[in-house]
């Protein structure tokens, strides 16, 4: 009966001292003097799986030390083993599908050798070095995680804001009621020159649509700088996002290369960010729009130090996005959905907005709103004199054919009139007014008539067309 019950209580021992091995913290709690003597003559034994325990409890307390600066990579481990085990296992029963009872034969196979077949572990993890990780997340919404452009959606961003199509957005900060992020992925060559540091100029990024380079006159843009450094002053006047990355003020980035403890060359300038109100974000990824991605820090730096040294904007930092794609298991799809339409919109508005007037492009710009020159009355007034003192035929019947630059200028804004045939109809001092020709719908207009031969009533349809923005229903 003694054996027996020191044979239990050495069972019990064991058992708790593999908690440890979990990772659980309350073995510390079972030291030797918590355990009675026994006068079994097996109780020697149970010193010696104590001290064992502890030796695991502190290897492991080493190991979660280490993974306690960044939580999301000890996460990363888990997620991506399960996914690699879930491949080979897949890949293992594909091969014994296939008539090879031992699997070798699998493994000289062209089809688990090419980085194009969708279950390959390659699909699984693209690492660039053992430090680099990155996995789709799902639809986990949190501070520091990536949200990549979507490209499944029924309606991409070729049309309208372009500057979404394949982002690659690191979240700022999330909550309840708002989610803050900025586009990593598009630098301009634009140079702000610095007041407080004279001399010194900081490169810009397009952070996001709100309140960034189009934002008014009467209000400020947001500006956020990003960087890596671990002195104290710099930590003190920063936010975390996520281990080795934290962001600033415009401001407090100013100070600090002013004290000396950095330098111009350490921030990345975000100008303007993305935001979502609440549950909106939850609802675009149930609609593909986005990708959630869990990423390490390495990865992210590499990339803006990449984009930094002299990155061509018209390029649109696609390919930070298709790197990510391919670490996330999504290189195929991202393969086949490269050059499209889409893509080409996005680097025209890139041209647009991204690259200086002095290299070519439109960015830096300043376009005057057509609203202001409602507040301008001296101006109008002396257009309308200049065209009533105009001698000129008028072009009332006349054809207008959309530019046929080799750039056309109505890509990215009035779509409507790309290739587009105008017939004018009206030309007074005060505007012209025509119509869109080539524009046909699939709607039409019932009317009733009468057939003059027999006076019966029939109803015709009437094929409707689009003329022009004005004058349309839910327009002003």
């Amino acid at each position: 009966m003694k054996l027996l019950l020191s044979s239990l209580m050495l069972i019990a021992v064991v058992h708790l001292a593999g908690l440890s091995v979990t990772g659980i913290r309350t073995v510390a709690a079972f030291s030797p003097v918590a355990f009675p003597s026994t006068k079994s003559k097996h109780a020697p034994i149970q010193p010696l799986v104590l001290s064992m325990a502890r030796k695991e409890d502190e290897e492991d307390d080493e190991a979660l030390a280490l993974t306690d600066d960044d939580w999301r990579a000890f996460r990363a481990k888990l997620v991506m083993g399960e996914k690699a085990s879930a491949a080979a296992n897949e890949k293992s029963a594909e091969a014994d599908m296939d008539g090879d009872l031992d699997g070798i034969g699998s493994l000289f196979s062209e089809d688990f050798a090419s980085e194009d077949t969708s279950s390959s572990l390659d699909e699984v993890l693209t690492p660039l070095d053992p430090s680099q990780w990155a996995y789709d997340s799902g639809d986990i919404i949190e501070q520091g995680a990536v949200i990549l452009g979507g490209i499944e959606q029924d309606f991409g961003f070729g049309l309208r804001q372009q500057y979404f199509h394949k982002a690659t957005i690191l979240v700022l900060d999330h909550g309840p009621t708002f989610t803050k992020g900025v586009i990593l992925n598009r630098p301009t060559d634009i140079m702000l020159e610095d007041d407080v540091n004279p001399g010194k100029k900081w490169r810009l990024w397009y952070g996001g649509d709100v309140e960034g380079f189009a934002q008014s006159s009467l209000r400020l843009p947001d500006i956020t700088c990003v960087h890596s450094l671990t002195n104290e002053v710099a930590t003190k006047a920063s936010i975390p996002i996520i281990n080795g990355i934290q962001w600033t003020t415009f401001g407090n980035a100013q100070q600090l290369v002013k004290k000396g403890v950095a330098d111009v060359k350490d921030f990345w300038v975000f100008v303007g960010y993305a935001g979502w109100g609440p549950g909106q974000l939850a609802g675009e990824l149930t609609r593909k729009s986005w990708y959630m991605v869990a990423t390490d820090s390495q990865t992210l730096l590499k990339e803006l130090a990449r984009l930094g040294e002299g990155a061509d904007p018209r390029d649109a930092g696609l390919d930070t996005w298709s790197l990510l794609m391919k670490m996330i298991g999504r290189k195929k799809t991202a393969d086949e959905n490269t050059g499209g339409f889409d893509d080409l919109m996005l680097k025209e508005w890139s041209f647009k907005h991204l690259l200086s007037e002095a290299a070519g492009g439109g960015a830096g710009r300043q376009l005057r709103d057509p609203q202001d020159f409602n507040k301008n009355p001296e101006l109008i007034e002396s257009l309308l004199r200049r065209a009533a003192e105009a001698n000129r035929d008028s072009v009332v019947g006349t054809f207008l054919r959309a530019s046929c630059a080799d750039r056309s200028p109505f890509l990215l804004e009035n779509q409507d009139f790309h290739k587009s045939v105008v017939l004018i109809l009206s030309d007074e001092e005060a505007g012209s007014v025509g119509v869109i020709l080539n524009r046909p719908s699939t709607k039409g207009l019932e009317i009733k008539v009468t057939d003059p031969g027999t006076g019966a009533k029939k109803a015709v349809m009437i094929p409707m067309r689009y003329g022009g923005q004005y004058a349309v229903k839910g327009s002003e």
